[in-house]
């Protein structure tokens, strides 16, 4: 399995993602205008990006973007914002995901970032995956149906 590093920077004026082998060469690389709609960008870049590594990944090894080489790489940089997703949330739990590497990597994310905001749509509230990424108040949401009113208690939440 291939290992990859992935990077996005989002600014008022555009919005670019990239994902790098442990050789530094590009397996996928993403640049947009935000055009006043971080949410929207970052979500088309990830898209793009996902197009990008399976494309690369095809008749090729997997890409994976986890690990302690993820860990290490994201203790280097400092986040204005971090958009992450999440398998399921619950009040109780918070987000989680399925896999433990992957919910390492996002909570050090989000420690590295200003703000965080959690990409849920409504299949995954009330939900509960293996792993815990945050508690439900570390973290606004953005999701594509409103949550039932137990959620909104604890949470910043915003549908799209």
């Amino acid at each position: 399995m291939t290992k990859a590093y992935l990077g996005i920077d989002i600014g008022s004026i555009s919005t670019k993602g990239v994902v790098i082998d442990e050789n530094r060469s590009i397996i996928a690389r993403s640049y947009l205008w935000t055009e006043g709609n971080p949410t929207e960008a970052s979500k088309a870049v990830v898209r793009e990006l996902e197009a990008q590594v399976a494309e690369a990944a095809e008749g090729g090894e997997p890409v994976d973007i986890v690990g302690a080489e993820a860990l290490d790489a994201l203790r280097r940089y400092n986040f204005t914002k971090a958009f992450l997703g999440a398998g399921g949330v619950t009040v109780r739990e918070g987000f989680t995901v399925a896999d433990p590497e992957d919910a390492a990597v996002k909570a050090l994310a989000a420690a590295r970032a200003r703000q965080t905001y959690m990409l849920v749509d409504s299949s995954k509230f009330g939900r509960i995956g293996a792993a815990s990424v945050l508690h439900i108040d570390e973290a606004s949401v953005i999701t594509d149906q409103a949550p039932g009113r137990e959620f909104q208690d604890y949470a910043e939440v915003t549908v799209v």
